[in-house]
């Protein structure tokens, strides 16, 4: 290691801030900026936004450091938010799921995961084995799995079975959306029509389903590994797309105004796969009214952060009018839903 010369050398703070100032970015109080760096590092703050806040490496006009702790501030403030309903989606899915395995497959364990019940090609088999493997590592004690988890870990003690409603607690998003995706036709749309309960002309329901539950997982990947959130753009065939969403949301979600990448693999996506699968009026509503008021709340801090995440991130300021087309075209609206129409 005598020769080794790293190419990302230690700096100090003082250095750092020297060079961000040959970059442009404005800094007014040095202690300030340096406490702003030792509480966010320099990847999340400079790196993370300088595709947004700088061309050719400098700064535009105008952007200080405090502005770009104000602005991560903001978007982690929404990561959170979206972070929060990722999980009730999933509890969701897995609820729904685990009722209908109960009451079509079985409560025993060796019931609903009777490979009789699943559909898989050929070139699925080694992903299917894997699958029913996680699942079964759930309740089961392995090289990977030492302990088994609460509350499975109680069933296996104490029950002479563990049901699906207990057992995909503690089986990953990942792993049930996997099984989700093997269980045969019928069972698999029953699940899908409790789910989204979606009209009758939409084509395709369970692909729709499955795919905006694979986009939640992944927007909430990033959340949870502390990436580039604002910026992350899911540009695969497993995640929802916009003309898929379209049939759904266009004129209420989906504005005839929104440009064509709006919608299209962005924060917003997450947002929309959440309503599809959060479903029920009561939460969606919450959904709506949670973002409004981080917006509102922001705007009069400092309403070039709102403008701008809202360019970026394409999450619009109007969504709960948007939301309330939504609702009330899918009559998810409750008469004493007037706390939400207050918001219009």
């Amino acid at each position: 290691m005598e020769d080794f010369k790293p190419d990302k050398p230690y700096i100090s703070e003082d250095v750092m801030l020297n060079r961000l100032a040959d970059r442009g970015l404005e800094i007014e109080d040095i202690d300030r900026a340096k406490a702003i760096l030792s509480s966010f590092s320099y990847y999340d703050l400079i790196n993370g936004y300088k595709s947004i806040f700088a061309e050719d490496e400098k700064f535009v006009d105008g952007i200080s450091i405090d502005f770009l702790y104000k602005f991560r501030m903001f978007d982690l403030n929404m990561q959170n938010m979206l972070f929060k309903y990722s999980v009730m989606s999933e509890n969701r899915f897995k609820n729904i799921m685990a009722q209908n395995l109960a009451k079509y497959l079985g409560v025993h364990q060796n019931q609903y995961l009777n490979p009789f019940y699943f559909s898989y090609s050929k070139n699925e088999v080694e992903k299917f084995n894997k699958t029913i493997e996680d699942v079964k590592s759930v309740y089961t004690k392995s090289k990977r799995h030492f302990v088994i988890d609460q509350p499975t870990r109680h069933y296996v003690n104490n029950h002479n079975h563990v049901p699906p409603w207990i057992l995909l607690k503690n089986t990953t998003f990942s792993t049930s959306i996997d099984l989700y995706n093997f269980l045969s036709r019928p069972i698999k749309d029953e699940i899908t029509k409790n789910l989204l309960n979606l009209e009758d002309s939409i084509d395709n329901p369970f692909g729709i389903a499955l795919k905006s539950l694979y986009t939640i997982r992944r927007f909430r990947n990033v959340i949870a590994h502390n990436l580039k959130f604002i910026t992350f753009n899911l540009r695969t065939p497993q995640a929802i797309a916009k003309e898929e969403l379209r049939p759904i949301f266009e004129g209420s979600l989906i504005d005839p105004s929104d440009t064509k990448s709006i919608g299209s693999g962005d924060p917003y996506s997450m947002a929309l796969a959440l309503v599809l699968i959060l479903h029920e009026g009561f939460l969606v509503e919450q959904l709506f009214t949670d973002i409004k008021n981080l917006y509102q709340a922001n705007m009069r801090l400092n309403e070039g952060i709102v403008r701008k995440y809202e360019e970026v991130s394409h999450i619009p300021q109007d969504i709960v009018s948007r939301g309330h087309k939504y609702m009330s075209k899918n009559n998810l609206l409750e008469k004493k839903q007037t706390e939400f129409i207050e918001f219009l």
